[in-house]
């Protein structure tokens, strides 16, 4: 199973009104969401996060989803949920509000500072979820999530060790340039 796959990364999953009603399933090793309702039916939703219990050694986390088969683009929004009380107990922080920012096909990420230890905040939420209301059907794919405590990418890598051996072949300027001082 690939390091970044959704199922992985993204453990856990929560569906309200009711928690067992399949509109998110494994694919292998992606999420497939589809949550489909009549007009007159409350407001679905499916959440597959990640749980925090611990400060990350940097004091932040960076998560990137990759969405796609999007039908309803207002639909789907990156979180981050914040809760006080021990281990079982899943009452929302009074100090610090939640974090929610809108989702789009493609790639979505955040980098945000951990609150764990800060006010009453015992632990955190950060994963993505999915609304149905009004009589539509919401579909998607989250065919890949990545959880880290730094932001990274492919490109961001392949520059840092081009640059090294860059350094390395050319340290010969660099001396010429030390000696002229």
């Amino acid at each position: 199973m690939p390091q970044n796959a959704p199922i992985r990364t993204l453990n856990v999953k929560y569906e309200e009104p009711k928690n067992d009603a399949q509109n998110g399933k494994r694919s292998a090793h992606m999420w497939n969401i589809k949550i489909s309702q009549d007009l007159h039916e409350t407001e679905k939703r499916v959440h597959l996060f990640k749980e925090i219990k611990n400060v990350p050694d940097s004091g932040h986390y960076f998560f990137r989803v990759n969405l796609t088969n999007i039908s309803h683009q207002e639909r789907a929004y990156i979180f981050v949920r914040r809760f006080t009380g021990p281990a079982n107990d899943w009452t929302f922080s009074k100090t610090h509000g939640n974090f929610r920012q809108e989702a789009f096909e493609g790639l979505n990420k955040i980098y945000l500072p951990s609150l764990i230890n800060e006010g009453d905040v015992t632990k955190e939420q950060v994963g993505i979820m999915f609304l149905g209301k009004g009589g539509e059907t919401v579909t998607s794919t989250v065919s890949e999530a990545y959880y880290g405590e730094f932001p990274t990418s492919l490109y961001s890598s392949f520059c840092k060790k081009c640059t090294c051996l860059y350094r390395c072949f050319e340290s010969k300027n660099t001396d010429t340039e030390k000696e002229e001082y």
